[in-house]
C-alpha cells in the first residue's frame, strides 16, 4: 500500500473515531468520568506503567549489551521515544525508528538491530499469547491451562530447531537467515533472561491498563485481561488509524461481545483505556527528551 494512501487512512478512520465517539457517547460526558478516579490510584497505575517502560528499556539494554554497555540513560532515552512513536504512528510504522536511534545512538546496524528487535517481539508476541490463553481459562476451563504450559514449552523446542534444523536448510535458505541468525540469542538461558523480562514489563503494564479499564466498568478481571491483550493485539493489523484509534476500541468489543455486555460501556471504557496509554506515551516524550543523548559510541562485535 503506497504511504500516502496509508497516512490517509489513518487519518480518516481517527476523524471517523473521534465523530462517532461523540455521538454516540459524547466527548464531554465521557472525559467527565475522570473526575471520580482518585488522583492516588492514578498517579500509582501511571507510575507503574512508566515502571514497564523502563523494564522494556532495560531489556534493550541487556539484548544490546555489547553496544550499550554503561549507556543505560542513553538507552532509556531511546526505548521511551520509539515507545511513544509507535503507539502514535498507524499500522507499525513506528517500528522502522528502532534500528535509525540504534544505529544514530549506538552505532548498531540496521539489519542488527533490526534482527534484535525481531525476536524482542517473538518474545512479546509469544508472552503476551500465555497471559491470552490464561485469561480464557475461567470460561474455557482448566484445559487451557494445560494448553497454556504447552504453549510455554514451545519456545524451547523451537530454540533446538532453530540451532540445528538450519544446518539441513538449502544453502539459499542458509544466506537468507544468516543475519536474522547472527543477532539471535546466543543461548536459551539469553533467550530465558530476555523472556523473564517480557514477562515484568507485560505484567506491569497489563496489571495498569486492566485496573484503569475496571475504573470504569464493572466487569470481571479476567475480563479486563482478555480484552487488553485483544486491544494490544490489534496493533498488528495492517489497517489502523493515528494512534491505534478505531481498531483499540473495536478489538476490546470484539474480545467482551460474548458476555453481552452494553456495547456503549464497552466502547467508554475503551476509549478511556486508550486515552490513558496515549496520555501516559506523551509523558514519556518530555521524560527522555530531560535525558542526555550522549553515550559511550563504540562499535563492538557482538559475539
Amino acid at each position: 500500500m503506497p504511504k500516502a494512501l496509508r497516512w490517509l487512512l489513518a487519518t480518516l478512520i481517527l476523524a471517523a473515531g473521534i465523530i462517532g465517539v461523540e455521538r454516540y457517547l459524547g466527548w464531554a460526558a465521557l472525559l467527565s468520568a475522570w473526575r471520580e478516579l482518585p488522583l492516588s490510584h492514578l498517579l500509582g497505575l501511571t507510575a507503574l506503567t512508566l515502571c514497564s517502560y523502563i523494564l522494556r528499556a532495560f531489556r534493550v539494554y541487556r539484548y544490546f549489551i555489547d553496544y550499550t554497555s554503561g549507556a543505560f540513560s542513553q538507552t532509556l532515552r531511546l526505548s521511551l521515544l520509539h515507545n511513544a512513536i509507535n503507539n502514535f504512528l498507524p499500522m507499525r510504522l513506528g517500528e522502522a525508528s528502532f534500528p535509525i536511534l540504534m544505529k544514530r545512538q549506538f552505532s548498531v546496524s540496521l539489519s542488527q538491530s533490526t534482527s534484535g528487535l525481531l525476536w524482542i517481539r517473538l518474545a512479546d508476541l509469544h508472552c503476551l499469547s500465555t497471559l491470552f490463553l490464561l485469561s480464557l481459562a475461567p470460561n474455557l476451563g482448566p484445559m487451557l491451562f494445560v494448553l497454556a504450559g504447552l504453549w510455554l514449552l514451545l519456545p524451547r523446542a523451537l530454540w533446538l530447531i532453530w540451532q540445528r534444523g538450519t544446518l539441513h536448510l538449502p544453502p539459499k535458505w542458509q544466506s537468507k537467515i544468516a543475519t536474522l541468525q547472527q543477532f539471535s540469542p546466543t543461548s536459551f538461558r539469553q533467550w530465558q533472561r530476555m523472556y523473564g523480562l517480557t514477562t515484568l514489563v507485560w505484567l506491569s503494564k497489563l496489571f495498569a491498563l486492566c485496573a484503569i479499564m475496571l475504573s470504569f466498568i464493572s466487569i470481571p478481571p479476567a475480563q479486563a485481561l482478555l480484552a487488553v491483550i485483544g486491544a494490544d493485539f490489534s496493533s498488528v493489523l495492517p489497517i489502523h488509524g493515528l494512534a491505534g484509534s478505531g481498531t483499540y476500541e473495536a478489538a476490546m468489543l470484539v474480545a467482551l461481545s460474548p458476555f453481552d455486555l452494553p456495547s456503549k460501556d464497552i466502547l467508554a471504557a475503551a476509549v478511556n483505556v486508550h486515552l490513558y496509554l496515549l496520555g501516559t506515551s506523551l509523558l514519556s516524550i518530555p521524560l527522555a527528551l530531560l535525558i542526555s543523548e550522549r553515550a559511550r559510541n563504540t562499535l563492538v562485535t557482538n559475539n
